[in-house]
């Protein structure tokens, strides 16, 4: 095993025995903003969990924030652009699992202005990057180029390792910049409906769309603190997350949330499938596409299943996270039936930071949550206020069944924690039988609650995730 690490000009490691490296702490030790700091820390993590990268059985994507670096043959070569680090630095690292040298010195390595062209086949010691390039010279050393991948530069090529939205990572990789967002509005009536997107670049004339992922927030949380909320070592933001696998992600604040306008109603789950009707117009005007990937979390979940039944010709593939069917023999179900009279007395609930925090105990498991997430969650939220729309604990209290799966037509993802008091699995299993394609999975995430996205093992959800929205299309017999 052997680490090679540049800072400045050179730094020369020499092999030594099995080690792991934090690379929260490694990335903190660098003169990183908070914004580039959370994108190389994800980018790294999203490198690591490569099939291509990880060796069988190594443990690694279940220990999210250590890597032992004796089960990775890898190259991770990282560089910024000039606005975000002092010309000439640069901060790159070797992780050799297999490859083993000859002698107790790897080579040299130097920074030299440059631009991002190709993997040189010729030349197996040069990999060129981004702004800055290294060059290496390795005459004591016997790794060859097959024993690297390469990744490109972090906070202008993020995610380039792996899958991309059905594409080959190619010896050949392009230019990346970071992460491009937009504000829309779309119009529901009298309503303005506020929506956001994430993608890698901004869309350019002539390009060949992305594949548009489009994320439906639950009951108690707006879009942005669901999908993109930032927090203190990053990683939160599944928004970034898919935007860097190479996806035009969106999502948007139902009405009476966050951003949006309200129309005073309670904004139960029919509202929310024409809030998705008023949305999809914008979407494709924007993005030329009239199919689009969608995921909903909790109540979200209900939101899109229902306006796939009416609208399947918009449906491509679809996530169902923590879902309900019918709610029998689910806790949190039976407290909701407990407070009917509350709920249905006004279209607002109180929604404050007790409750925000209760969202992560009631299943009782709080440990599988990060307790700086929740504060940054407290934090992002209560600034919309302390009432949210009663609608949707109201539907999933007394109003169940809302969606026949007889009438869900796309292939169809379901994802529930082992601990989630919102459901269960023989009532959601039911609904997943009677979905008519063949093309479903159901996935129970172990060491999970209700809140998946935000749980400590997030990264089961985004492997599942992943894998779902790649698959190849079935061939029709």
């Amino acid at each position: 095993m052997a680490m090679l690490a540049w800072v400045g000009h050179a730094h020369v490691g020499r092999p030594t025995g099995t080690h792991s490296i934090d690379f929260r702490r490694f990335l903190r030790g660098l003169p990183l903003g908070e914004a580039l700091f959370e994108h190389a820390y994800e980018f790294l993590r999203n490198i690591v969990r490569q099939k291509r990268v990880i060796a069988p059985n190594s443990g690694v994507d279940r220990v999210p924030h250590v890597f032992h670096m004796g089960e990775m043959q890898a190259l991770c070569a990282g560089s910024f652009p000039k606005q975000n680090w002092a010309w000439g630095r640069l901060a790159a690292f070797t992780l050799a699992g297999r490859a083993q040298t000859r002698s107790g010195s790897i080579g040299s390595g130097r920074a030299t202005a440059g631009k991002l062209l190709s993997f040189d086949q010729s030349r197996p010691d040069v990999i060129l990057h981004g702004n800055l390039s290294l060059e290496r010279t390795m005459k004591s050393s016997s790794l060859a180029r097959r024993d690297f991948i390469a990744a490109g530069g972090l906070g202008i090529g993020i995610g380039l390792a792996g899958k991309m939205a059905n594409a080959q990572v190619s010896a050949s990789m392009q230019v990346e910049s970071a992460i491009w967002s937009q504000e829309y509005w779309a119009q529901k009536g009298e309503v303005k409906l506020n929506l956001f997107r994430k993608r890698m670049n901004p869309p350019a004339t002539g390009a060949q769309p992305l594949p548009v992922l489009f994320l439906v927030h639950g009951s108690s949380l707006s879009a942005r603190s669901s999908y993109d909320l930032t927090v203190p070592g990053g990683g939160y933001s599944l928004m970034d997350v898919f935007a860097r696998n190479g996806f035009d992600v969106w999502t948007m604040d139902h009405d009476g949330y966050g951003r949006s306008g309200s129309s005073g109603n309670n904004s139960d789950i029919m509202s929310g499938v024409e809030d998705l009707k008023a949305a999809a117009p914008v979407v494709l005007a924007e993005t030329g596409r009239s199919k689009f990937h969608f995921f909903g979390e909790s109540s979200g979940s209900i939101r899109v299943a229902a306006f796939a039944q009416i609208m399947p010709e918009r449906v491509d593939r679809l996530v169902l996270a923590a879902s309900t069917y019918k709610g029998e023999g689910a806790a949190e179900m039976q407290r909701r039936r407990d407070r009917i009279a509350e709920l249905r007395a006004h279209p607002r609930r109180k929604r404050d930071e007790a409750m925000i925090r209760s969202i992560f105990t009631r299943d009782g498991h709080p440990s599988i949550y990060d307790p700086a997430m929740v504060e940054a969650l407290v934090a992002a939220e209560m600034k919309f206020g302390d009432t949210i729309p009663a609608g949707t604990y109201v539907d999933m209290a007394v109003n169940l069944p809302l969606v026949d799966p007889k009438k869900v037509l796309s292939p169809v993802l379901m994802t529930r924690g082992e601990w989630d008091g919102n459901s269960t699995d023989d009532d959601l299993l039911d609904f997943f039988r009677q979905l008519p394609t063949g093309d479903r999975q159901y996935v129970i995430l172990p060491n999970t609650a209700h809140s998946q996205l935000f749980s400590k093992n997030r990264q089961m959800l985004l492997y599942a995730m992943q894998n779902f929205l790649a698959a190849p299309t079935p061939v029709a017999s």
